[in-house]
């Protein structure tokens, strides 16, 4: 298990644990403290990005956790340019022998109308796909996401993706802001 506090606009400080892989629960346009599995000399408070409600809440399946070695998880950034450290990268993510090569991922921003992609779920001899090259494909489809919306004027560097979590036949990335 985890552990979050989330502090809302009321000054309230709740502590509760979250389960490991279920960070999508997390109340949305919301400060929070994600704390690493492996211990950090420092904190990270990340605001999780406000999602359409279809692709809020508990999700169909668990989520695909990305949690870095010294952070909550990488930021977009350090995946893109090849700088990220991931916990457990070698993992395999999705169930070896699925029925479609590629599965669907939206891109949920606020104000921008959300974007569908395909993304590939095996490697490219059909073998299974690790944690590490979904955090790269899923980082590099939010670069092009935020290059093709030039409003868009968050830094890379300050985007973390927390998650990728299962919603309506479709993958969403849980999405977070650096504090």
């Amino acid at each position: 298990m985890s552990y979050t506090r989330s502090q809302q606009a009321t000054g309230q400080v709740y502590f509760f644990p979250v389960p490991t892989d279920d960070i999508a629960n997390l109340a949305t346009g919301v400060v929070h403290l994600v704390e690493s599995r492996i211990p950090v000399t420092e904190q990270h408070r990340c605001l999780i990005m406000p999602r359409n409600a279809n692709y809020a809440g508990a999700p169909a399946c668990a989520s695909i956790r990305f949690a870095a070695l010294n952070a909550p998880s990488p930021t977009i950034g350090e995946i893109v340019h090849g700088r990220m450290q991931l916990e457990r990268p070698h993992d395999i993510v999705f169930v070896q022998g699925t029925t479609w090569p590629r599965k669907h991922c939206r891109l949920d921003w606020p104000g921008v109308e959300t974007t569908s992609v395909p993304i590939h779920t095996g490697d490219d001899e059909g073998g299974p796909i690790t944690r590490e090259r979904v955090a790269k494909e899923v980082a590099t489809v939010i670069y092009r996401f935020f290059k093709a919306n030039p409003h868009i004027r968050v830094p890379l560097a300050y985007v973390r993706l927390l998650a990728l979590s299962y919603y309506h036949h479709t993958w969403v990335p849980i999405l977070a802001l650096d504090c």
